[in-house]
């Protein structure tokens, strides 16, 4: 059996055996009467302690730096990508470690690892919709998917099932955008100087990638009235932003950009959120090297 076939046989199995563990999850914390924050909060637990607990194998935080450290060779979706690396590139890394390798187990590592991940950043995208079908205990459109990108219409219409007085609003009248607009204001106004550091530090990554022009327009916004100007006119590497930036991320930083995640949600940056979470498992990855 190739490595691709191995990768996406048990991939796709952690998938579904997920989807349907947490769909049972949710039905039970209507049951239960729980707050669907703290069985959310949960699940999201769940999967950040077993994708720990996975990185805690030595190959398979070597295996993923090489993975990691390839994928911009290749086109298409990033599982795409890896299923490529595995059977194109990954004999290569295979040969360095062949007498303490077991294949087999090692590629299933990898796909748990990639498929936890997966799940993980959808369930995190996908906080809206889920709050919506427990409020209403009506899990049928229920799936792991991205909701935002391959059900954009289901979120709307969960909406109005719960705020059916939208529908007659919006028929009166024109949309009134200044609650938003005041909202937003607001949320932007929680960012303090640090955090407008640590964002700035992954946006200049994140701009690297093919991303939509949207979240970089409004990551602009975000990060803008910092206020450490002396780039301008002092050596770089006499600056603490620029010497901050050009480091690895610490514990404290990916923290901070943990901890902003809600204010990401509400103004919609899920590619970044996904972005977050890409740099959670690549900090953990080299935290464990050590």
């Amino acid at each position: 059996m190739k490595n691709s076939q191995i990768f996406e046989k048990k991939y796709f199995e952690i998938i579904t055996k997920e989807e349907i563990v947490v769909l049972e999850k949710f039905k039970d914390g209507v049951k239960n009467e729980f707050q669907f924050n703290y069985v959310s909060n949960g699940i999201l637990e769940t999967y950040t302690n077993e994708i720990n607990s996975i990185l805690d194998d030595q190959l398979v935080k070597d295996s993923y730096r090489f993975i990691e450290s390839t994928l911009d060779e290749y086109q298409g979706d990033q599982i795409s990508k890896i299923i490529r690396i595995l059977d194109n590139d990954f004999n290569s890394f295979v040969s360095e470690h062949e007498k303490e390798i077991d294949l087999t187990e090692l590629i299933e590592n990898i796909a748990k690892l990639h498929a936890l991940q997966r799940v993980q950043i959808n369930h995190d995208i996908n906080l809206t919709p889920y709050s919506f079908m427990y409020k209403l205990n009506d899990f049928k459109d229920f799936t792991y998917k991205n909701i935002e990108k391959d059900k954009p219409e289901l979120t709307e219409k969960l909406r109005l099932r719960i705020y059916p007085s939208a529908v007659t609003d919006n028929k009166k009248r024109k949309k009134d955008y200044s609650r938003e607009t005041e909202n937003t204001k607001k949320l932007l106004e929680y960012l303090s100087q640090s955090d407008k550091k640590v964002l700035f530090k992954a946006y200049l990554n994140f701009v690297k990638k093919d991303v939509p022009t949207t979240e970089l327009m409004k990551l602009t916004l975000m990060i803008s009235n910092l206020n450490d100007l002396d780039i301008f006119f002092k050596n770089p590497n006499d600056t603490s932003l620029y010497t901050m930036i050009k480091r690895d991320f610490s514990s404290n930083e990916i923290k901070t950009l943990e901890n902003l995640k809600n204010i990401l949600r509400q103004l919609e940056l899920n590619n970044f959120i996904q972005y977050i979470a890409h740099l959670n498992i690549e900090f953990l990855a080299k935290k464990n090297k050590h």
